[in-house]
C-alpha cells in the first residue's frame, strides 16, 4: 500500500500498538490524537496531527492527502455508570465521541480512500452483549457496529472494504481507570476488579493491544480482500 493510513486515538494503548505494527508492515502512517505530541511519542513510526474529534474533523481534512489507503478509527471515551444514572450531557458526550466521529470522518473522508481500500472501526465486546455500569458506552459501541454494516455495504461498489474490530478485557490505561470506577460503584479494589473480570477469560489471560493491532493489520492486507460487513472479536474466549 503506497498510500498513507490514517489512524484515530493513535496516542492511547490500542491506537500506539496498531501504529507501530502498521510501521512493522512499512506502511505510511498519518497519527491523530487530541493531545499535543510529536512523531517520537510514536517511535518515529508515523506523521502526527493534533485533531480533537469531532469538532477538528473539518480541520484535519484539510491538512490530508487526497488518496488514503485506509482509516482505523480507535479514538473512543468510556463513562462508568449505574444503568439507572444518565443525563444528557454524558449521553452527548459519549454518542459525539464514539458514534458520529467516526460517521463523520468517513462521511468527509470516504473519497480519499482508494478503490479497494480499508476502513477499520475499534469497537468493543461492550457492544454485542450486556455491559455492567457501561450503559451509555456499550450502547454507543453497538451504534457504531451497526452503522459498520451499513457502511459495508454502500461503499462495496468500489471495493471498501469497512470492517469492525471488538476487543474484550485488554490490558490499557482505560481498563486500569475501569476497574478503579467499578470498584468504587461495588465498593471493593481496583485489583479485586481486575481479578475478577481476568478471571472470566477462557484463554486464561488478559489481551494485549498487540492483539488488537494484528487483527487490525490482517483487516488492511491483501489477504482480507473479500472480508467486509464483518465484527473480530478480540476477546480470549471472553464472549463466550
Amino acid at each position: 500500500m503506497n498510500h498513507p493510513v490514517l489512524v484515530t486515538g493513535a496516542i492511547g494503548d490500542i491506537g500506539r500498538a496498531v501504529v507501530a505494527r502498521l510501521a512493522r508492515a512499512d506502511l505510511p502512517v498519518i497519527a491523530t490524537d487530541r493531545v499535543e505530541a510529536d512523531a517520537n511519542l510514536l517511535g518515529g513510526a508515523a506523521l502526527y496531527l493534533r485533531a480533537d474529534l469531532p469538532d477538528g474533523i473539518g480541520a484535519l481534512a484539510e491538512k490530508l492527502p487526497e488518496k488514503l489507503g485506509a482509516i482505523v478509527h480507535v479514538a473512543g471515551i468510556i463513562h462508568t455508570h449505574p444503568a439507572t444514572s444518565i443525563d444528557r450531557e454524558t449521553f452527548d458526550a459519549i454518542f459525539a465521541t464514539n458514534v458520529f466521529a467516526p460517521l463523520e470522518l468517513v462521511a468527509k473522508l470516504h473519497d480519499r480512500v482508494i478503490d479497494g481500500g480499508s476502513i477499520v472501526f475499534v469497537g468493543s465486546l461492550a457492544g454485542l452483549r450486556a455491559s455492567p455500569a457501561n450503559l451509555l458506552y456499550g450502547a454507543s459501541k453497538a451504534a457504531l457496529h451497526n452503522a459498520a454494516k451499513s457502511l459495508a455495504s454502500d461503499l462495496s461498489g468500489r471495493g471498501v472494504r469497512v470492517n469492525v474490530v471488538a476487543p474484550g478485557l485488554i490490558d490499557t490505561t482505560l481498563t486500569d481507570r475501569t476497574n478503579e470506577d467499578l470498584g468504587a460503584l461495588r465498593q471493593r479494589s481496583a485489583q479485586d476488579m481486575a481479578r475478577d473480570r481476568s478471571g472470566k477469560i477462557p484463554i486464561g489471560r488478559i489481551g494485549r493491544p498487540e492483539d488488537v493491532a494484528g487483527c487490525v493489520a490482517y483487516l488492511l492486507s491483501d489477504e482480507a480482500t473479500f472480508v467486509t460487513g464483518a465484527e473480530f472479536l478480540i476477546t480470549g474466549g471472553g464472549h463466550l
